[in-house]
């Protein structure tokens, strides 16, 4: 039954599953809230070569469309959260303790040239042909730094343009993707990466902690 699942595992790794979308006059932020009446996006995914299929249409001034295909049979789903109009969200308040981050700056900065090849064939994997101006911030201005130092250490779309905020959570700006990933290849390496002896010796103190804590 094991070998049965696991080779049931394999076949579904290598079915490939594309993606791709659009989105323009995006404005999202932490103080403005959610400004979706001039926004307009298209996205497209299928799997099993168009099997399952998801797609999601908003034009300026009109609620989303968003629906599902399984084997030719097509349901519409709710839009869900977009909101007409720009009243903006009041601010969350921000915790007042100190998070606990999984993976310290001084180990994250440590493991760069380890994970500086691995990144760039994980990237490599996706498929991804991107264009775009983006300007985009975490509502933890750490979590901003790691993404731009993850960034850095990408074959990055020239015409892909991200700008960091590190004010304020937000999104804004305008952007088309297009990506073909065949499940199997981003797992392979994710796996490489695990096991490379300086990321190991972070993550597993890490699950031998947990694992016992919870014996």
């Amino acid at each position: 039954m094991l070998a049965g699942l696991l080779a049931l595992l394999l076949v579904l790794l290598c079915i490939p599953w594309r993606a791709a979308g659009r989105v323009q006059n995006l404005a999202l932020n932490e103080s403005g809230g959610a400004h979706w009446e001039a926004t307009s996006w298209r996205v497209e995914a299928d799997w099993a070569f168009g099997l399952v299929a998801f797609v999601s249409v908003k034009e300026p001034g009109r609620p989303a469309q968003t629906s599902l295909r399984l084997a030719g049979f097509t349901k519409a789903l709710s839009a869900g959260g977009a909101r007409r109009g720009g009243r903006p969200r009041p601010p969350r308040p921000k915790p007042s303790r100190r998070r606990r981050r999984g993976l310290t700056l001084p180990e994250f900065l440590a493991l760069l040239p380890e994970l500086r090849p691995v990144m760039a064939r994980l990237w490599r994997s996706l498929g991804l042909e991107a264009q775009g101006k983006l300007t985009y911030g975490l509502e933890d201005p750490y979590l901003t730094g790691v993404c731009e130092g993850l960034r850095a250490m990408l074959p990055w779309p020239r015409d892909l343009r991200l700008t960091p905020d590190f004010g304020e959570a937000k999104l804004e700006g305008w952007a088309r993707v297009r990506m073909r990933v065949v499940p199997i290849r981003p797992a392979a390496v994710l796996v490489a990466v695990l096991l490379r002896r300086e990321i190991r010796r972070v993550w597993w103190p890490r699950l031998k902690a947990r694992l016992a804590g919870t014996a």
